[in-house]
């Protein structure tokens, strides 16, 4: 069974390609771990205008109005560091839709958008390649591009099931590890609440406040894991406005980024029968093919 902690791990490595980039490494605060250094990386985009203003009662309500820098302090770098968490998802959860970007230099990036409803469509590129992927409730559809196919393994695949070239890889996160694996980062608001935002989770730290793509954001660094799987998770929650999660980082390299609060998100329509293929199906076909 998945830990509560490895499924976050799962969602972010997902987001940056698949595990590429070394998403299964050791723990690190990494380049900004600490949360005392100003952040200011690649990838993403300031966060949308329309993000929701939260109801200041009780500790996890969001304070201030959503949108990019620039709004009213809100004051929740003041708060315990868990605090800020709590507040931190339960404002991803009002703004109702959000965006996902990860970008893992020449190894792969990722662009997702999704809602509340378990709608999520996106692409990833994973050395060159290009797919697409939507999911609407538990259900899954992955496309990769023709150059997919044209690779050996691509190749060796459509040996055993040529039907699949062009078409939409179909099933469910629990029948295709294919599916779970490129869907997970439209799962990445459950994994939270599940995980380091919990109000059982462990112990986190609160560092000073850094700047995400010119946003002011307080660090709050979490230690997850067992084992070989335990990790430093660095949270950088926004200062001003709703206390939206603009970042996370993983490991010393991996890292993620929230925007589009609020925004408008038109769920692609689902791919015919005609267009889709089984899933599971390809992947016992393709089961053994080592490229």
């Amino acid at each position: 069974m998945r830990t509560k902690s490895s499924a976050l791990t799962a969602a972010m490595c997902a987001a940056l390609v698949l595990g590429v980039t070394a998403c299964g490494g050791g723990s690190g605060s990494g380049d900004s771990g600490s949360g005392d250094r100003k952040s200011e990386g690649k990838g993403g985009s300031p966060a949308g205008d329309g993000g929701k203003s939260g109801d200041q009662r009780g500790d996890d309500a969001p304070e201030g109005k959503g949108g990019k820098g620039g709004s009213a302090p809100s004051g929740v770098e003041k708060r315990p560091a868990n605090e800020i968490l709590r507040a931190s998802l339960k404002a991803l959860k009002e703004a109702g839709t959000w965006r996902i970007t990860a970008d893992g230099g020449d190894t792969g990036s990722a662009d997702f958008r999704m809602d509340t409803s378990g709608n999520c469509a996106g692409t990833f590129t994973n050395l060159g390649t290009t797919s697409q992927v939507l999911k609407k409730g538990d259900k899954v559809w992955l496309k990769m591009e023709d150059a997919y196919w044209n690779t050996s393994e691509g190749k060796q695949t459509l040996a055993k099931v040529p039907e699949a070239k062009g078409k939409y890889l179909y099933g469910s996160s629990e029948s295709s590890f294919s599916l779970l694996m490129v869907s997970a980062t439209c799962m990445l608001g459950d994994a939270l609440a599940g995980g380091a935002f919990a109000k059982d989770a462990p112990e986190a730290v609160k560092g000073p406040v850094a700047t995400v793509d010119g946003q002011k954001a307080v660090a709050v660094e979490v230690q997850e894991g067992q084992g070989a799987e335990k990790r430093t998770n660095v949270y950088y929650v926004a200062t001003e406005g709703a206390p939206y999660l603009l970042k996370a980082t993983t490991g010393k390299k991996e890292a993620i980024r929230l925007s589009g609060f609020g925004e408008t998100f038109d769920v692609p329509a689902t791919p015919s029968a005609g267009e889709s293929v089984d899933a599971a199906k390809v992947e016992k076909a393709s089961s053994g093919i080592t490229g």
